[in-house]
């Protein structure tokens, strides 16, 4: 038996692969997670393109997870610039800003 824990869509994914492929899925078992929303992968390689051009700078770090001694409780994504630069924004406020 298995348990696969994961996303509505990760399942989703899952289930029609081992379909396509007639894979007998009797022992599978599935547990989906609640999910604020994720982007598709294109449109994510699409930000992160215009972010490079915008601060002229590959990537160097993104953490999804950062936390602020000003914002402590509240997540933000930062991305890390080889430049030097670090663009982020608060996921629960929706606010833009560099710092």
């Amino acid at each position: 038996m298995v348990l696969f824990t994961g996303t509505s869509c990760q399942i989703e994914g899952l289930l029609s692969y081992l379909s396509a492929k007639n894979i007998d899925t009797s022992l599978l078992y599935t547990q989906d997670l609640i999910c604020h929303g994720t982007v598709h992968p294109s449109v994510w390689r699409k930000y992160l393109s215009e972010k490079k051009k915008e601060y002229n700078s590959e990537i160097k770090d993104i953490s999804f997870r950062n936390k602020t001694e000003q914002n402590w409780g509240k997540y933000k994504i930062s991305i890390k610039f080889e430049n030097g630069i670090r663009y982020s924004f608060a996921t629960s406020r929706y606010e833009n800003y560099r710092f």
